[in-house]
């Protein structure tokens, strides 16, 4: 390279001007002097206030005003005209320190799904008191020993079956969930959610075959015994009397006409909550802890419905009270009345309601695994509600008619009676949900040409939630006859539904 000789002869004068500027130890920079902030007189000394009128020269009017920044930022050497990172933290990890950045916009989404729930059927609970056993069908057995004799004994056949709640199958039914969650640049975010399950209902009706014509219209009854009686359920009732042999039927009342039970369930909520900082993350997945409040609503009904013919029915060890194939009761087992037009039908029912409403905080963690093309989500959330829960109960005619502690109802008079009771407990609550997202429906035809699918994704997912100590309405009734009354028990067990969604999600 060559060097101009004239320009050559100026590099010790340069020499000369740096060697005193180093010298004097500061350097004076004017108001259109060079700012190099890397020489130590670029900042101020202490006490120093800006003019009055500010930095414009003299005839050009009003000064500037006093240099400032944007909130967050700072003189140098952390200034700069752009905002910094939403979010910068310095971690440790495997012995090494590294700045995390994070940068963005933050993000929104909402999404619709379909439900189709299942609720936990009933618990197997016995339908009546407890401790009375039902009416066995007698049989002729040879005797032992010498000489000759005949004997009876009871076999595991009875001629009036009991019933357990257990034999209902879970209840179904459709419903809704709207969600609505924001995601910051950090990865913290909220959620407020909501879903409607509808009522599930589940039942078993036995009618006596063929179905008797208006029993439920008429107080009275003419006995065409053959074709119109069977045996089709019985409850055990106890009446205040301490005999339980029940081999003259004392303590269990027989429906031959009708018996029926049924079940429904209701379940809605709602909950909002937060989403905090990724605990755990890497490429494809992140692990965040969640926290929030939550809010159930449960509705469940037990019903009973039975009709008896009002017959009374032999147990001798020659004439059997029914057919063994049929349930029907033999002509000859039938106690005639004095006037068989004025007997009067039994037409029993039972309702008992529980409505609960469960509200308390909840914590969790939420796993995401893969990107923006599949990702699965995982919600593990657990609870402690406040149970607040009404039960009621309402009956007629809840009594057995051949028993000798009660007094049956006058004719054409109903027994009712109803009551109810407030409690609130505490409930524990266990949540667990997966959600599979993908871009499923930019290959459904039709809809892949909608502009309002365009940005939104396919969502299928599963949920299970189950909650403890909550009240039945099969579990809480304690069974009695007349005189004395069915009332309202304390009985609490696990409650649990599961759902299985389908739905869209939009990003904002």
């Amino acid at each position: 390279m060559q060097t101009r000789h004239w320009f050559n002869k100026l590099r010790g004068f340069k020499y000369l001007l740096g060697g005193l500027m180093l010298a004097s130890g500061s350097v004076t920079m004017g108001q259109d002097g060079p700012m190099n902030p890397d020489l130590s007189g670029y900042y101020p000394s202490a006490g120093y206030q800006p003019m009055p009128g500010g930095y414009a020269p003299e005839g050009y009017g009003p000064g500037m005003a006093p240099p400032s920044f944007q909130p967050g930022m700072n003189p140098w050497p952390a200034v700069s005209p752009f905002e910094g990172p939403p979010f910068q933290q310095i971690q440790q990890e495997n012995g090494f320190w590294f700045d995390n950045s994070k940068w963005g916009p933050s993000q929104m989404s909402f999404t619709v799904e379909g439900l189709y729930g299942v609720y936990k059927k009933p618990n197997n609970r016995l339908m009546g008191s407890e401790g009375i056993l039902p009416v066995y069908r007698p049989t002729t057995t040879a005797g032992t020993g010498t000489g000759t004799g005949t004997g009876t004994g009871a076999t595991t056949s009875n001629i009036t079956p009991f019933t357990y709640t257990g034999i209902l199958n879970d209840a179904t039914s459709g419903g809704i969930r709207l969600t609505l969650e924001g995601e910051q640049a950090d990865e913290s975010g909220w959620t407020l959610s909501g879903f409607f399950l509808d009522e599930g209902a589940t039942g078993e009706q036995r009618i006596a075959t063929p179905p008797p014509t208006s029993v439920t219209t008429t107080p009275s009854y003419t006995i065409p015994i053959v074709d119109r009686l069977q045996i089709v359920g019985a409850l055990p009732l106890f009446d205040g009397d301490t005999n339980l042999n029940n081999a003259n039927n004392t303590g269990v009342q027989k429906y031959d006409l009708l018996f029926e039970i049924n079940h429904t369930s209701q379940f809605y909520g709602a909950n909002i909550g937060g989403v905090a900082n990724p605990w755990k993350e890497g490429d494809g997945f992140r692990i965040r802890p969640t926290y929030g409040i939550r809010y159930f609503g449960l509705r469940e009904t037990f019903g009973f419905h039975g009709i008896d013919s009002g017959l009374n029915y032999t147990t001798g060890t020659t004439d059997l009270a029914v057919e063994t194939t049929t349930g029907r009761p033999r002509p000859a087992a039938i106690i005639a009345p004095d006037n068989p037009t004025d007997v009067l039908l039994l037409d029993s029912t039972l309702r008992s309601v529980v409505q609960s409403q469960f509200a308390g905080p909840e914590v969790g963690f939420r796993i995401d695994l893969g990107k923006d093309k599949f990702k699965i989500i995982s919600n593990t959330k657990f609870g402690l509600l406040a149970n607040h829960s009404k039960r009621s109960i309402e009956y007629k005619n809840i009594f057995n008619q051949t028993g000798s502690g009660n007094v049956p109802p006058a004719t054409g008079v109903d027994q009712v009676f109803n009551d109810s009771d407030t409690t609130t407990i505490v409930s524990p609550m266990l949540e667990q949900s997966v959600l599979l997202r993908a871009p499923l429906l930019s290959y459904v035809p039709l809809i892949k040409r909608m502009a309002f699918f365009e940005q939104a994704q396919f969502q299928f997912g599963y949920t299970f939630t189950m909650l403890g100590e909550v009240y039945r309405p099969e579990e809480n009734i304690v069974w009695r006859g007349a005189p004395l009354q069915t009332t309202i028990g304390d009985s609490r067990s696990t409650f649990w539904t599961q759902a299985w969604s389908f739905g869209v999600e939009w990003n904002y």
